[in-house]
């Protein structure tokens, strides 16, 4: 069996996680602490260290429930933590205990409450103190033609939760069904057709901000600046901002762009009457979804009442 894709990326055949989570399960089971450290960039600043150890593991989603296709494979880990001083996030604590091999999603806590903000109702529990035997819990997950993916809420958002930095998924709904935003996905292989109007385009200072970053920022600088091109001029572009900061947005005209693997949103520049669009591109992956994400202000957003009234 060969991956297919979808609507909703590349999709694996059910033996290739099999694979996987019997790795994640071997490693797990033996209970044992793990030391690790950590850095704190924002607000804490500084190196911290910990340690943790795995008391059960659930795995859920389309897995969980038999299908013979996958996206990736869902985990949920709980696990006792030992600080000497701030504790770490979720992230650290997974990837300590588990690593961080591809296509793997690990939620630290319970299938209930976890780091994911959703309650997981098809949860199956692989292995814990009291149920150590995994191989007979892994076995009794039967295979079902007609499992699937659950569609979402969260299908409306273009972009995977993994792609991009959204601390509420459910607000970011909310703002766009009570029409505070609204926006336009564009994808990978549709940006690439434009034609690049050359005159609107600052190669030179282009070229400069690539030379400093890597070849996945380079790549989707470019195809934007197909896009932007159709929409501004060469003199529009203001990349002071992204120079002293990588994950600040670039400024070209009305439109702030942030490309990174994982980007913020910075919506707080629509409040701003001179940016009209906020464009959100994480790094091409072979997962995807890859392309463009374009937030407008949408007819009820403050700005808009504010200037009709």
């Amino acid at each position: 069996m060969t991956p297919i894709n979808s609507s909703q990326g590349l999709r694996h055949p059910r033996i290739f996680f099999e694979k996987k989570l019997r790795k994640i399960l071997e490693r797990v089971s033996k209970g044992e602490w793990v030391d690790f450290h950590w850095k704190e960039f924002f607000v804490l600043r500084g190196d911290y260290t910990g340690r943790a150890k795995a008391t059960a593991l659930w795995v859920v989603g389309s897995f969980a429930r038999g299908a013979e296709y996958c996206g990736d494979l869902d985990l949920v880990l709980c696990a006792e933590e030992e600080y000497t001083s701030f504790r770490a996030s979720g992230l650290t604590v997974s990837k300590a205990l588990v690593g961080a091999p591809p296509y793997v999603r690990t939620y630290v806590d319970t299938p209930e409450e976890n780091s994911s903000y959703a309650s997981f109702d098809d949860a199956v529990l692989l292995w814990s103190k009291e149920q150590p035997d995994w191989e007979k819990a892994l076995a009794g997950i039967k295979v079902s033609p007609d499992a699937g993916r659950h569609e979402r809420e969260w299908d409306e958002i273009p972009l995977r939760m993994e792609q991009i930095c959204i601390a509420d998924p459910d607000k970011m709904l909310e703002l766009k069904k009570s029409g505070v935003i609204d926006w336009q996905w564009f994808e990978w292989d549709a940006l690439a057709a434009f034609p690049l109007i050359e005159k609107n385009v600052p190669k030179k200072r282009l070229d400069f901000i690539k030379s400093r970053r890597a070849s996945k920022y380079s790549q989707c600088l470019d195809l934007a600046a197909k896009w932007l091109s159709h929409r501004e001029y060469a003199d529009s572009w203001d990349l002071y901002g992204c120079l002293i900061r990588k994950e600040m947005p670039i400024t070209i005209g009305g439109h702030a762009l942030t490309i990174s693997p994982m980007p913020g949103l910075w919506l707080s520049y629509l409040d701003d009457p001179t940016c009209h669009t906020v464009l959100i591109m994480p790094y091409k992956t072979k997962r995807g979804p890859n392309g463009m994400w374009a937030i407008t202000r949408g007819p009820n957003h403050p700005a808009v009442q504010k200037r009709t009234s």
